[in-house]
């Protein structure tokens, strides 16, 4: 599968122009199909809760929830890139 256009996907156009090009592609993980599928749950559920449009607050908010792959190591995505930036800090 070859690069799709950010409108193609429902992304917003500036995102796209932020972030550069990005590709859609398969995944032969479950797991990784089953936590794409658990957030998307997550993130419907929170927004129509709270009939929110805040998406930064939103990831917030998804970023601390316990996540199946990551239950070896850190637990919650927010965890588990704290611990990776710690590990590898910026040097200039």
């Amino acid at each position: 599968m070859g690069p799709v256009p950010a409108e193609a996907e429902g992304c917003p156009r500036e995102d796209d122009r932020q972030t550069g090009e990005f590709k859609l592609i398969e995944t032969a993980s479950r797991s990784v199909l089953g936590t794409m599928n658990d957030f998307a749950y997550l993130a419907a559920a929170q927004r129509a809760e709270k009939n929110a449009t805040d998406l930064v607050g939103l990831s917030l908010q998804l970023v601390q929830t316990p996540c199946g792959p990551l239950y070896r190591s850190h637990v919650s995505p927010d965890r588990e890139i704290t611990a990776y930036v710690a590990e590898h800090p910026v040097t200039r």
